[in-house]
């Protein structure tokens, strides 16, 4: 583009050049010397073939600059403007006249801000100077009071001959542009305020509910244990219970929740630990709270790292039961622990339930999502568990995969580190 404008703007000065040498002749003939009557004179020499082509080429440089959808605007090496096309005239709100009746300096050009533009900073001017200007902005005032903000480049004019011959500036108006990626901005704020609002309100809400929880399990448990109950009063302590350790654990995923969202990650507390120890105690947890549940853990190697027992175990309880809800009867969960040399820990969970949809996995781990079917944890949960696992699976520096397909069922894959990538190393000896 910028060759192209070099190109025109030589050629509309060499035109403007051609035609004042023609005009000059027109006007002022050369007088032929006197010839004999008795010779008849010499009919007029021919237009020049060259200069009905150099009609055409101005004609058409005339059409390519007054037509093109970028405003153009040229001064020669005197400052004088040439070229002014219709976009420039738009976007300034000028008409012919004003233009050749004006400064060029003087179209109310503005900084961004608003305060008048120094001739210094004016991309034509600088040009002028020599400098090639690229990506300036600036602010226009127009007669009828409005501002619209440019933004283009400007650059020196050569003859052939290297001497200078003006300056060129091309522009185009960014006001819609700019004020809608204004709007965007504003309106991706108000949605970040709004869904912090909510997180913080349901982080509330979720700590505030736990106190009057636990006085109704611990009422509960009171009334199990104290012997005055008739079998159908039993059962319905025994629901009172059931359904306050189910409120329990989704207030305890709204509170991770919201760690992770507004805390800038999951909380842990890694120690030296062994995994594998981890994992049976978070599975004989399993086993408890669903009973009946085929679970076999199958341990490879060692599993010494720096862990945080509590998270970890949390990760494996619900990686554990959802597959177990969504095995078949009768097809055990098998959870294999498998020691990667002296730096990385797998584990990985499988069931052979029904695959999950293709279109379900890019947002499997996203929060309040679920899994298909209807099973128990689709009714229980908040869609949050997955989430908070893989915000534990990063916390520890690890990476959460999931395989499923109808033929080999469904696979988690969690990779840890063996060292905690925020700790230094524990000493040597």
């Amino acid at each position: 583009m910028e060759r192209l404008l070099t190109l025109l703007s030589q050629g509309y000065l060499a035109m403007n050049s051609l035609t004042g040498v023609l005009g000059a002749w027109l006007v002022h003939p050369s007088r032929p010397r006197a010839r004999a009557r008795s010779k008849p004179e010499r009919p007029p020499p021919r237009e020049p073939p060259m200069s009905r082509a150099g009609e055409q080429r101005a004609s058409v440089l005339e059409l390519l600059v007054e037509q093109s959808g970028d405003a153009i605007i040229m001064a020669d090496a005197q400052g004088v403007l040439r070229i002014f096309n219709a976009e420039a005239r738009r976007l300034h709100g000028v008409s012919h006249l004003e233009v050749h009746a004006r400064d060029w300096t003087t179209f109310g050009l503005l900084t961004l801000d608003g305060r008048p533009l120094p001739l210094e900073g004016m991309p034509l001017y600088r040009a002028l100077r020599g400098e090639h200007v690229r990506n300036a902005r600036w602010m226009v005032r127009r007669p009828d009071g409005t501002v619209r903000i440019l933004s283009g480049t400007a650059f020196p004019l050569h003859h052939p001959d290297g001497s200078p011959a003006g300056a060129v500036l091309t522009a185009r108006d960014e006001t819609e542009r700019l004020e809608m990626e204004h709007r965007c901005a504003e309106s991706l704020e108000r949605l970040r305020r709004t869904a912090e609002f909510r997180e913080r309100f349901l982080g509330i809400v979720g700590h505030d509910l736990r106190n009057p929880l636990g006085a109704i399990d611990l009422s509960a448990r009171v009334l199990d244990r104290s012997g005055h109950l008739d079998e159908s009063e039993h059962r319905m302590v025994g629901r009172i219970r059931a359904s306050t350790e189910r409120m329990t654990r989704m207030i305890g995923e709204l509170l991770d929740f919201t760690r992770g969202r507004l805390g800038g990650g999951m909380p842990v507390h890694p120690q030296v630990a062994d995994l594998a120890a981890i994992c049976r105690e978070a599975l004989d947890e399993v086993r408890t709270s669903l009973p009946g549940a085929r679970v076999r853990l199958r341990v490879l190697g060692h599993g010494a790292g720096e862990w945080d027992a509590g998270r970890l175990s949390q990760v494996i309880s619900n990686l554990v039961s959802n597959a177990v809800h969504y095995s078949p009867q009768g097809k055990p969960v098998r959870v294999t622990l498998r020691g990667e040399g002296v730096d990385h820990v797998v584990l990985t969970v499988h069931n052979h339930g029904p695959p999950i949809p293709p279109e379900l996995l890019p947002v499997l781990f996203e929060p309040f999502r679920r899994g298909p079917g209807t099973g128990p944890s689709n009714q229980d949960g908040l869609g949050l568990g997955l989430y908070i696992v893989r915000q534990i699976v990063l916390a520890h520096g690890g990476q959460l995969e999931v395989s499923s397909s109808a033929e080999q069922g469904t696979t988690f894959s969690v990779r840890l580190p063996r060292i905690h990538p925020h700790l230094p190393p524990p000493p040597l000896g």
